[in-house]
């Protein structure tokens, strides 16, 4: 019976068994800032973002301890994060930046999905040369600090919204909820009767009931709590920038699904032997804690 060394040995050596392509010029991402473009299995061009050389030099990078680390960095994130005091900054987007380099990744993976299946890439060919095993490894990282941020942006509008509702943020914990919540009551009133009404509206700009966010007890709670809390309405300008934050917070969230899905329906394509054995989501892990099939080759049973 094979091990999983074995195939993933098997995975690294059929994808550089192919000779290196030649890039092409044209297609949707044309040559810029002094970055050729290349292409994939079948002559599509792409360019995608960062130094070839820095992407290859991550995937020579053993990953055994990465595992424990990210754990390690996640708290220490929150740790970190927790100590800031975010309710003087006017801007969610000057402390998460995230999705600036978000975007164009989306943009990239929608064209990918979207070619014609006569033009989708169904042979990789020399792998550390395939414009979207560099996409793929692109996602799986950005899909990990999708979850930072959103801790970031969590505490930005906790700070900012604790004027209005303090009490919130010990009842609903988890960030998503606390964003949809914030976004559905919004700037009150908080009233007994207007609470009751949120928990079926869907007059807000999340266009969902309030009912559909929270479970039965948490929707009981917070129902008593608004009507007692000690907040201020806030002002106009103060509502805008705690929407927008909570509008961020769902697109990440959306972004992170996005990138996950991609990577997970790419892996039988890369690493068909490992994704076999452990399954997609579990060799996407492993990927992205190594650094790439390269990494992952080279790191010890």
């Amino acid at each position: 019976m094979s091990t999983l060394a074995d195939e993933l040995l098997n995975d690294f050596e059929d994808s550089g068994s192919e000779g290196e392509q030649e890039p092409e010029s044209g297609g949707l991402f044309p040559e810029a800032d002094g970055h050729a473009p290349t292409t994939n299995g079948n002559g599509e061009t792409m360019e995608l973002d960062g130094d070839e050389e820095d992407m290859e030099e991550d995937e020579d990078m053993t990953g055994a301890g990465n595992a424990i680390d990210a754990m390690d960095d996640e708290e220490a994130t929150k740790a970190k994060v927790e100590k800031m005091q975010l309710g003087g900054v006017d801007d969610v987007r000057s402390v998460a930046g995230l999705m600036k380099t978000l975007e164009p990744v989306l943009e990239k993976i929608s064209y990918f999905q979207n070619l014609p299946a006569d033009q989708q890439t169904t042979h990789v060919g020399s792998i550390e040369d395939n414009p979207e095993y560099h996409l793929l490894t692109q996602s799986n990282t950005l899909s990990t600090s999708i979850d930072n941020e959103i801790i970031l942006v969590h505490k930005f509008i906790r700070d900012h919204y604790s004027t209005r509702f303090p009490e919130l943020e010990t009842m609903v914990q988890n960030p998503l909820d606390y964003a949809k919540v914030v976004a559905i009551i919004g700037n009150g009133p908080m009233d007994s009767e207007n609470i009751k009404r949120l928990q079926t509206s869907t007059d807000n700009i999340l266009h969902t009931t309030l009912r559909a966010v929270l479970d039965g007890p948490s929707l009981m709670i917070v129902t008593v709590e608004a009507t007692t809390t000690k907040g201020r309405p806030l002002t106009p300008a103060e509502l805008s920038r705690v929407l927008s934050a909570c509008e961020m917070t769902l697109s990440l969230d959306r972004a992170k699904h996005t990138l996950t899905s991609y990577v997970q329906s790419r892996m039988t394509l890369f690493a068909p032997n490992l994704t076999a054995l452990i399954g997609s989501l579990t060799a996407a892990q492993l990927l992205n804690f190594a650094g790439g099939l390269t990494g992952l080759a080279k790191t010890p049973a």
